[in-house]
């Protein structure tokens, strides 16, 4: 599975392709590259495999964050997911 971590629409998979939006592109947050590593290691559990498209900078701060998230060490969601478009109201996804 091709991985595009940038500024798009929404996040969504398609054709083969996980399009990952990013709040507050070009910066990725920790709750941000927690997602992408879950789904990967969710690829990886089905017998999948996945590569990165993005900027070097954000593939450098997911290769940092990766010791952190292989101890099992989690994020908690923030407190609106903005990569979540649907909701005119919020423009995002509240979490409480």
């Amino acid at each position: 599975m091709l991985i595009r971590i940038g500024k798009f629409d929404i996040t969504e998979c398609w054709d083969g392709v996980f399009y990952k939006k990013l709040s507050r592109y070009p910066e990725i947050t920790a709750w941000e590259i927690q997602t992408v590593l879950d789904f990967i290691r969710y690829e990886k559990d089905n017998g999948r495999t996945c590569t990165i498209e993005a900027d070097r900078k954000i593939i450098n701060a997911i290769d940092r964050y990766r010791q952190t998230y292989d101890q099992g060490i989690r994020v908690s969601p923030p407190e609106k997911i903005e990569e979540c478009t649907a909701c005119p109201k919020y423009r995002g996804c509240m979490t409480d």
